[in-house]
């Protein structure tokens, strides 16, 4: 094989479970919208101590990546 016939191995998605996916996002969304229109009292916003909670999980998570990463070199 020469030089310039390089082969890139790159990941192939399937056209079939793409499509599948797309469908079941948009039934999650229409059920999800049909629920909201239904019962809009249900609605609620999210408290800021959660987002905070995911802050602090985050971070974690993104310290310990950092601590188990090997790097070459």
């Amino acid at each position: 094989m020469s030089r310039s016939m390089s082969f890139v191995r790159a990941p192939v998605a399937s056209l079939d479970a793409k499509r599948a996916e797309q469908e079941s996002d948009a039934a999650f969304l229409d059920m999800l919208h049909s629920d909201i229109a239904d019962n809009p009292g249900r609605i609620e916003p999210i408290p800021a101590s959660l987002f905070g909670r995911m802050e602090r999980l985050r971070a974690k998570a993104e310290a310990n990546r950092a601590r188990t990463e090997l790097l070459e070199g």
